[in-house]
């Protein structure tokens, strides 16, 4: 799903050995977050929808703050708030 709404945008891609991916940052940081609450939730650890929200919060913030223009994000911060993002969402499905 992610890979399907993904913006794909070159100076927020992240690019390996000079070659760039067709992955943002901010998406694969959601993806890298999906795969680590996978392997916590077979673990059996599940969270409260309050601690989804609070881990969604830095992402949304993040987001609305550089889409307004009241700053500028950076490629680490997508991917940490893409992780957290991806970890808390997953996390707080019960599967």
């Amino acid at each position: 799903m992610t890979l399907c709404l993904c913006h794909k945008i070159p100076e927020r891609s992240i690019r390996f050995f000079g070659i760039e991916k067709y992955l943002c940052s901010r998406c694969l940081g959601i993806i890298f977050g999906i795969i680590c609450g996978m392997s916590f939730q077979y673990l059996g650890l599940s969270i409260s929808l309050m601690n989804m929200l609070i881990l969604s919060l830095p992402l949304i913030i993040d987001g609305i703050t550089q889409a307004i223009g009241i700053r500028t994000s950076n490629n680490y911060i997508r991917i940490i708030t893409g992780f957290l993002f991806g970890f808390g969402i997953f996390l707080g499905i019960k599967i």
